[in-house]
């Protein structure tokens, strides 16, 4: 399928498997919630970051209608 894999790996475990290994101890519980935690705040941080780049390019986009609009009617006059 050409899925990216990312994998906790522990020293039992084959790190070429996988294309992203997160080496850890995959059996301790507190282990597998920190990085659920990290990688949580990652996406949390990316979903943000990308709401904010959309609204700075809808920004862009409707100050250039506008200049462009008030371009053509300056040439109209």
């Amino acid at each position: 399928l050409g899925i990216p894999v990312f994998a906790i790996v522990d020293t039992n475990s084959n790190p070429e498997l996988v294309q992203f290994p997160i080496p850890a101890n995959d059996d301790a519980s507190k282990s597998i919630q920190l990085i659920m935690n990290v990688v949580g705040k990652a996406i949390e941080d990316g979903l943000s970051e990308r709401k904010v780049d959309k609204e700075d390019a809808d920004r862009k986009e409707a100050d250039e209608a506008a200049i462009a609009e008030k371009t053509e009617a300056d040439t109209e006059s």
